[in-house]
């Protein structure tokens, strides 16, 4: 079984991959290719053809999608029941961790 999932992210320019949609002045773009042109820029090739050269550091709203894989022990594990008391101590009363103020169990 595999998800896919599509996510927004403030990345660098250097962790730009082909295939990601970057918000551009509003509008979004795909990008076709990437080339480091210098030790410290990336130029970035566009479906549109057009070419954006930018600072590796230079931070940028990224459209990605990725798929993220589930094996099947983590597909069939039983999840426990949902309760709203929180961890319960062995006495049956709520533990010090698992109240939000703290404090003693007493």
């Amino acid at each position: 079984m595999i998800l896919r999932r599509e996510g927004r992210f403030t990345l660098s320019a250097d962790s730009v991959r082909i295939g990601d949609a970057l918000l551009m002045g509003g509008f979004l773009a795909t990008v076709r290719d990437v080339q480091t042109v210098h030790p410290c820029r990336k130029r970035l090739l566009f479906d549109d053809e057009s070419v954006f050269v930018v600072h590796r550091a230079h931070m940028v709203e990224v459209f990605r999608a990725y798929v993220v894989p589930v094996t099947r022990q983590a597909a069939a594990r039983p999840r426990p029941p949902r309760s709203g008391t929180g961890p319960l101590a062995p006495g049956g009363q709520a533990s010090a961790l698992g109240r939000a103020g703290g404090g003693s169990a007493r």
